[in-house]
């Protein structure tokens, strides 16, 4: 039932009811993690409290006539994307680094 999955079923009042939303999208999101490889339980524990932090930090932006599942998906790639590509940019910066020393 796709009126079920609309972002504006997960407002009461007025106010985001993140514990019904935690409920039916931790898993989704824990579902699209589990599709990129060599993420860490911890990694991915993190970067689901992230998804739901931007979505609150976010919530009076939020289209309610949309469905949340693409919103949730889009946010968690673009949290993978940036959590990664900043330790890779790291990493190479430590490898340059290292390099110049010896």
């Amino acid at each position: 039932m796709i009126e079920e999955r609309l972002i504006e079923k997960y407002f009461k009042n007025n106010e985001l009811n993140m514990r019904k939303l935690v409920d039916n999208y931790y898993n989704y999101i824990g579902t699209i993690i589990k599709n990129f490889q060599n993420i860490s339980v911890e990694d991915e524990e993190e970067i689901i409290s992230d998804v739901f932090f931007i979505i609150w930090n976010n919530k009076e932006k939020l289209d309610r006539k949309l469905e949340f599942s693409p919103y949730i998906a889009g946010i968690t790639k673009k949290v993978i994307y940036k959590k990664y590509n900043k330790n890779r940019v790291s990493k190479l910066i430590y490898e340059n680094f290292e390099d110049d020393i010896t």
